[in-house]
């Protein structure tokens, strides 16, 4: 150990330490209105979706059991697409303030670079792969985000304790300090975590694997001058037979997750004195001699579980409540905040009778689908960090063996970083007469890339800005030139307005260029329908007017099939 490096155990100030007083509700009286959602958990699924809704006019009930947010990093980082959503409802800019924009990882084995690489990312788009939050602070800048809404209640202290699906309602109970109560809402949305009581009240069971590997987790406070970005080491020479991921976060603060051996329990492994020991020994490794905190610590083990369907009665699942992702892929987190999203333009749907339940039903399979792709690139990930038998192990080691001389097999350890899982299969899913052979193209299912655009005005802007929030809206999109002509429709009451772009043209009528949208193309001009959510529903060269309108039915269906254009 260095002289000097023995860490101070001094406090270090977190998001979880600030508390939030409870409020006595009205239930708590006697008053037992109905309500139009109630959400399970004030996690950043849930205050997504809380955002979501009360941004259309409704008025969520969150119920948080603590009386402040969750302690430590937990999820760190926070991908393009889930700042595309948090930009969307607002909160992108706080966390960029405070969060670390990183875009490149190195991999050593036996303390020699095998990897170093960057992620694939377009330049023009509106923000980088990964931004670099510890949770509890993006938590807080979410809850304190829903409460200056005016919107909607944050109940701390208010743990869920029992549940019931009705048939026009779902019947909770609620304890507090004050008391327990019943609450009645037309939905409820269950993102309470990984322990889900939701889940277990209501008898649905999670499906799929657990990995045999265990992770000890740490938050550190170090004075470092190593930039962001992923390091990940095999088998390194300070702790020989572990892998070691380590990440920057604002502040000082340092994520570590390591393997914890076999020949250690992980009740040891996860004491205080193990924990400070293993770290000293890494950071004396990389030539760290500062002074050092520990801040937090947790445990993990790898699983890759989902239920079968997130639609059980009245009550709907999201975020861990619904999955359960390996944390090698960065993709928890992120996957629910999708989930929340996708939920966030249907239930208010649901509810004024836009659309029938054949609507939740495709977010349901939507998901499940996200799921399993998710779980599929974090397990191969998961494998790669600590391989489940011995076989897989050998593999592996032999290629970080061979990585050391031969750079190309560096590269089939490049992790799978989170990214937004193409929608495929989905009920929603309309026409693609320009399906693509190449992943550049854009078709049905993915995310809209939202790029720089310079409108008609000359401002600089990007193209998720131009989408009106929370509604369909027809992208007429050309590579040079003007657009496809185009009418603006409706959907039932709703009117669905036509977005004019091109890759080169000022020409009178476009709305915007946008200089970068050409690549994603197959054809010179083509017609993109284009979901509340930013995904494209449906995908034409050229579109009459019966095909939109069959595609907007499709997109957003009535359970008799039936929706006036």
């Amino acid at each position: 150990m260095q002289p000097g490096a023995i860490p101070t155990q001094q406090p270090v100030p977190r998001a979880g330490d600030k508390p939030f007083p409870f409020a006595r509700p009205p239930e708590l009286n006697g008053n037992v209105p109905l309500h139009d959602v109630v959400i399970i958990g004030a996690g950043p699924v849930g205050l997504t979706l809380a955002h979501a809704l009360a941004a259309q006019g409704l008025a969520p009930i969150v119920l948080e059991k603590a009386d402040c947010v969750g302690a430590g990093s937990k999820a760190l980082g926070m991908s393009g697409r889930t700042m595309e959503i948090w930009d969307a409802i607002g909160v992108a800019d706080a966390v960029r303030a405070r969060g670390l924009v990183w875009d490149r990882g190195t991999s050593f084995y036996r303390g020699k670079a095998i990897l170093d690489y960057r992620m694939d990312w377009d330049r023009s788009a509106k923000f980088p792969p990964m931004t670099n939050l510890q949770q509890d602070e993006a938590d807080l800048l979410l809850a304190e985000a829903f409460i200056a809404r005016g919107r909607g209640e944050l109940r701390w202290l208010s743990e869920c304790t029992a549940i019931a699906n009705e048939k026009d309602h779902v019947h909770l109970g609620v304890s507090t300090p004050e008391g327990t109560y019943e609450l009645r809402a037309r939905y409820a949305v269950a993102c309470d975590g990984g322990r889900s009581f939701a889940r277990s009240a209501l008898g649905c069971r999670l499906h799929g694997d657990s990995l045999p590997a265990r992770f000890v987790i740490v938050d550190i406070a170090l004075d470092s001058d190593l930039e962001p970005g992923r390091r990940a080491w095999f088998d390194p020479v300070a702790n020989p037979g572990s892998s070691i991921l380590m990440h920057r976060q604002p502040g000082n603060i340092w994520r570590l997750d390591y393997q914890v051996p076999q020949s250690q329990s992980l009740e040891e492994a996860i004491q205080p004195d193990a924990i400070r020991a293993f770290v000293q020994t890494h950071l004396d490794m990389l030539g760290e001699t500062g002074h050092w905190d520990l801040v937090w610590s947790s445990s993990y083990q790898a699983r890759g579980m989902t239920l079968d369907d997130y639609v059980c009665g009245r009550t709907i699942f999201a975020g861990d409540a619904a999955h359960l992702t390996p944390i090698f892929g960065i993709r928890g987190l992120n996957s629910g905040v999708e989930d929340a999203w996708t939920l966030g333009w249907i239930l208010p749907r649901l509810l004024d009778g836009r659309a029938g339940e054949a609507l939740l039903r495709a977010y349901s399979l939507e998901r499940v689908a996200a799921a399993r792709t998710n779980i599929d690139l974090g397990s191969r990930s998961a494998e790669i960090m600590a391989p489940s038998s011995r076989a897989r192990r050998l593999v592996r080691d032999a290629v970080l063996s061979l990585a050391l001389d031969a750079p190309e097999f560096g590269r089939e350890l490049t992790p799978r970083q989170g990214s937004a899982a193409r929608i495929i299969g989905s009920p929603l899913n309309g026409m693609d007469d320009l399906a693509p052979d190449d992943r550049t193209f854009v078709t049905v299912g993915d995310v809209v890339p939202n790029l720089k655009v310079v409108t008609s005005d000359g401002a600089e802007r990007h193209l998720h800005d131009l989408l009106l929030p929370y509604r369909f809206t027809l992208l007429t999109v050309s590579q040079e030139g003007p657009p496809e002509p185009l009418a603006s429709m409706h959907l039932g009451d709703d009117p669905v307005p036509v977005l004019r772009v091109s890759a080169t043209s000022t020409h009178d009528g476009i709305d915007a260029v946008v200089p970068g949208i050409a690549k994603y193309m197959r054809q010179g001009r083509e017609v993109w329908l284009i979901r509340p959510d930013h995904i494209i529903a449906a995908k034409w060269n050229r579109a009459s007017a019966e095909a939109i309108a069959a595609a907007l039915r499709q997109a957003q269906p009535a359970d008799d099939g039936e929706k006036a254009i």
